[in-house]
């Protein structure tokens, strides 16, 4: 080798050698601000770093999920998942986001490949479950919803829409009281920890009071 190509060699590896200490740096400083919640700080550390390690889609995406930025996490689990097709967490958090940016075929297809790895899994049940309720399978919701309290029956959204579903039998503005009633009943036996399942409650009765209101019109 000679001394002009040694002396690139060396700063080169002094360059990747700074860059990876960089990196780790704003991995530290990401996983402290997710500590104390400050998602956009976690997410800026992650946006600076120069070299993306193994896990960056999923642990960025996590910021942008827990922020309930779901349209960001969902192109970051997107790529983690084809990164990574093996990684049972990454389909589910996909189907989630989807499940929360509307994509309902996506969702369908990321539990499937979740549900393979993890058969016994509740949230993923309900995640399906909402993806057919919401595309007028009800009848495959609602298997799906009993096949979550199955897993874990203390899932309480599955059982607030199963709850829910015997109102389709009713008719008339009082079915939007009887729902009501459930969503308060609901909230006041398991009110949200904190504001990322309280932003999860209020999709879930946006869309229902949606849903049950085209009955009426």
């Amino acid at each position: 080798m000679t001394t002009r190509r040694l002396f690139l060699s060396l700063i080169a590896l002094h360059f990747n050698f700074n860059t990876i200490a960089q990196s780790s740096l704003l991995i530290q400083k990401a996983i402290d601000f997710s500590y104390r919640e400050q998602w956009d700080s976690a997410i800026a550390c992650y946006n600076s770093m120069a070299i993306k390690n193994n896990t960056f889609y999923f642990d960025r995406g996590m910021c942008h999920h827990l922020s309930t930025d779901f349209k960001k996490s969902n192109s970051d689990f997107f790529m983690y998942t084809k990164m990574h097709p093996l990684e049972a967490d990454g389909w589910l958090l996909l189907a989630e986001s989807s499940l929360y940016i509307e994509n309902y075929r996506l969702t369908k297809k990321a539990v499937r490949h979740f549900i393979k790895m993890e058969p016994k899994n509740s949230a993923a049940y309900f995640i399906e479950a909402c993806a057919c309720f919401y595309t007028n399978r009800s009848n495959k919701a609602r298997k799906l919803f009993v096949k979550s309290i199955l897993y874990d029956p203390e899932f309480t959204l599955s059982n607030l829409y199963l709850s829910i579903g015997l109102l389709k039998g009713h008719s008339g503005p009082d079915k939007i009281d009887a729902l009501d009633s459930l969503i308060l009943n609901e909230f006041t036996l398991h009110p949200p920890r904190n504001n990322f399942e309280g932003s999860i409650m209020n999709w879930h009765i946006n869309h229902l009071r949606t849903f049950y209101q085209s009955y009426l019109e």
